[in-house]
């Protein structure tokens, strides 16, 4: 059997994607319908007061670049 390798997130990233959170973990969603797109292994809960509520506020992520830089920003 076959397997496809994983590809990294910044490959897979759709225009108008929103970074937010499900449940107690950080996701992308589809900016347009709101669906969810894929979970992230970051606890939300972890973050300082003020990056969760940007969490659960949703951050509007444009490009695969912009992408790269809030995932290093808020996860490394």
């Amino acid at each position: 059997m076959h397997r496809m390798k994983k590809r990294p997130l910044t490959a897979l990233i759709l225009l108008g994607m929103i970074l937010g959170c499900h449940g107690q973990y950080a996701a992308l969603f589809d900016g347009e319908t709101g669906a969810l797109f894929r979970t992230l292994p970051y606890r939300v809960a972890l973050f300082p007061p003020a990056d969760q509520a940007a969490l659960r506020a949703g951050i509007p992520v444009e490009t695969p670049g912009e992408l790269t830089v809030l995932l290093e920003d808020y996860f490394s």
